[in-house]
């Protein structure tokens, strides 16, 4: 977990009493504890596990999968 995403759930945890109306309060400034492109590579990379879910893998299948693809991109970069 990134350090931004600890700062946003500890706001979170700090100021919560477990209902949706304080969430809804405290939501804004959790969020801009974390800048919009950490939320960015996050939300893709959540899309990415919902597609392999989705196309019937399992976590360590899907794991294993993101391995390989980032080392293949990652070689056919530095060429």
């Amino acid at each position: 977990m990134s350090h931004q995403t600890q700062t946003q759930t500890q706001i979170l945890r700090e100021h919560c009493d477990y209902t949706f109306e304080t969430l809804k309060e405290n939501m804004p400034q959790a969020l801009a504890s974390v800048s919009v492109e950490t939320i960015r590579k996050w939300e893709h990379w959540m899309k990415r596990w919902m597609e392999a879910y989705q196309g019937g893998l399992d976590a360590k299948r899907a794991q294993f999968h993101f391995d390989n693809v980032v080392t293949s991109f990652g070689h056919w970069r530095r060429n």
